[in-house]
């Protein structure tokens, strides 16, 4: 079987790169304690300067190399895990060849290494992380595509990528749980968010135009944008990259080569984590921005909004129009804002705080039930008291009966 992963990788790459007319040859011999398999083609050859990097996932000569790095990328991880190596020679317009030699006796093995075809397998999926096509993955269950969600639940992804064969991968793995969006550069991606409100952004770290730190320092530093959490994918891990990356405000850095079960799973947590924040926000009568943010501008963000909507608590009048003025918003980016933080409108969170100070009076009993809902900006009782069972689930005379059992009975 893995021969055969090998062998078509190669040829596919032989053909793609060679034009009509052209000819590929593929040679098996042994000797010499080896078996050596070569595919040899007069396709467009690669540049010298380039061969080091043929192997390298992702990598793309030119344009007109596009798509070639996944497929090597896998040969040469196979080839590794079978104790052999993996050569090219190549002139630019005249042939390229590969070269696979492998060990013909199992004693060359390190006996810790002799891995049963499960095993091997295993580690291939685990290294090159379902790159390889979908018929080649057995009865494992390893490449079975998400459940479909409807599509009215659907979250959406913003994928900023250049290299098409990437993002076509990334893409197909996500769609069945997401609408996924995609952005060939970084100023594309920008230009998106204009009118796209998605639910996290995975990014390039190399990216034409806008780069993936500045396009993630650039959604990070907007009031719109900065809750929308920022996957970047880095062309390399050392730790100072990592720490560039956590730097300009990514949530999570991933490097190369990449892991798409690692990419999911950091996928989910994130949202995961944001689902955490609304379920507190809906949950606890007390808006504690430090809890249901998940950075500096948010918090700033939500504690003057509370402000403001505290200093016109008695106002009647203030509506969401009047909060979107006060905050320097657009109606429409404040409602966005708010349920990206809240899962609540802009008009919801103004009753949440209303309905939490009104909670707080009856419990004093220092004032009516009329002088509250006036305090709070109803200028009707009955509307008050109305609105108040609404959000709380029971009357204003109903809270404090029941909270006054609570005590006595503590």
């Amino acid at each position: 079987m893995f021969l055969e992963m090998m062998l078509t990788n190669l040829l596919s790459n032989a053909f793609k790169f060679t034009p009509d007319g052209g000819i590929i040859r593929v040679a098996l011999q042994r000797g010499e304690g080896c078996f050596r398999l070569t595919v040899r083609d007069s396709g467009i050859g690669i540049p010298q300067d380039q061969q080091e990097r043929i192997f390298e996932r992702f990598y793309q000569v030119n344009e007109s190399h596009a798509g070639s790095g996944i497929g090597l990328s896998i040969v040469r991880r196979i080839v590794e895990l079978h104790q052999g190596t993996i050569t090219l020679r190549s002139e630019p317009g005249r042939f390229s060849e590969f070269t696979i030699t492998l060990p013909d006796n199992i004693e060359v093995y390190p006996a810790g290494k002799r891995a049963g075809e499960h095993d091997v397998r295993a580690s291939i999926i685990r290294d090159a992380e379902k790159f390889l096509p979908e018929e080649w993955s057995g009865e494992g269950g390893d490449f079975a595509p998400d459940k479909e969600v409807p599509e009215q639940t659907r979250g959406t992804i913003l994928l900023a990528e250049s290299n098409a064969e990437v993002a076509r991968y990334i893409a197909d793995h996500f769609k069945a749980r997401y609408g996924v969006e995609v952005a060939a550069d970084g100023n594309d991606a920008l230009e998106r968010l204009k009118t796209l409100e998605p639910d996290i952004i995975i990014a390039d770290r190399v990216l034409p135009g806008l780069d993936g730190l500045k396009l993630c320092q650039a959604v990070k530093q907007n009031i719109r944008t900065c809750h929308i959490p920022v996957v970047i994918l880095a062309t390399e891990g050392s730790i100072e990259e990592q720490i560039t990356g956590i730097e300009a405000g990514a949530d999570s850095y991933l490097p190369m080569p990449l892991s798409i079960s690692l990419l999911a799973a950091n996928v989910q947590n994130l949202l995961k984590a944001r689902y955490r924040m609304r379920h507190y926000y809906s949950d606890d009568a007390e808006i504690d921005p430090d809890k249901i943010t998940s950075n500096s501008m948010d918090g700033e963000f939500l504690k003057k909004a509370i402000r403001i909507v505290e200093e016109n608590m008695d106002n009647e009048e203030f509506s969401s129009n009047d909060f979107s003025k006060a905050l320097c918003m657009s109606r429409s980016n404040l409602h966005l804002k708010m349920k990206s933080i809240t899962g609540e409108s802009a008009t919801k969170f103004i009753r949440k705080i209303r309905f939490n100070h009104a909670c707080k009076l009856l419990l004093d009993r220092k004032y009516s039930i009329s002088e509250i809902s006036s305090m709070v900006g109803f200028n009707s009782p009955s509307y008050f008291a109305t609105s108040f069972k609404k959000h709380v689930g029971c009357l204003p005379t109903e809270y404090v009966r029941s909270r006054t059992k609570g005590e006595k009975a503590g």
